[in-house]
């Protein structure tokens, strides 16, 4: 008998479970007062500390405007502090507040349960061959 999926276009399928992972998480976001892309900066921050926001704008294809208006938007929020760099310049320093911290912690555990419940499906060893398989898929993709 063949499935619903039978002959869908994988990143029609990659997009819907995308979607239905990120339901829990877009709840959570609400109740943070976060917006994906906001979301997306704390991770960024968090994953390299010290960063400009020229650096962030340019990791995330938005213009030093946009993302100035992000920054602003969580340092009003209380989620990451802005301070001038030692060696001087006019490209200022983002890093996380304990509060970026706490909410990045609040999400990653939203994330973990929707994972869990998504992966439960699938034996251990699948698991881990599917999230090896999506690594090396990213991987190809990403500029170098």
């Amino acid at each position: 008998m063949a499935s619903s999926v039978d002959g869908l276009p994988l990143m029609y399928l990659m997009r819907q479970m995308g979607k239905a992972v990120l339901v829990p998480v877009r709840a959570e976001l609400g109740r943070l007062h976060l917006s994906p892309p906001q979301l997306a900066v704390l991770f960024a921050i968090d994953s390299n500390p010290g960063c400009s926001g020229a650096q962030l704008a340019d990791e995330h294809f938005v213009t030093p405007q946009s993302m100035g208006a992000i920054l602003a938007a969580l340092d009003k929020a209380g989620l990451i502090t802005r301070h001038p760099r030692p060696e001087g310049g006019r490209a200022l320093e983002v890093a996380l507040t304990p509060a970026g911290e706490a909410a990045l912690e609040a999400v990653r555990a939203v994330m973990a349960r929707a994972e869990a419940e998504l992966l439960a499906v699938l034996r251990p060893e699948e698991q881990e061959q599917l999230k090896d398989l999506l690594t090396r898929c990213l991987a190809a993709v990403q500029p170098r």
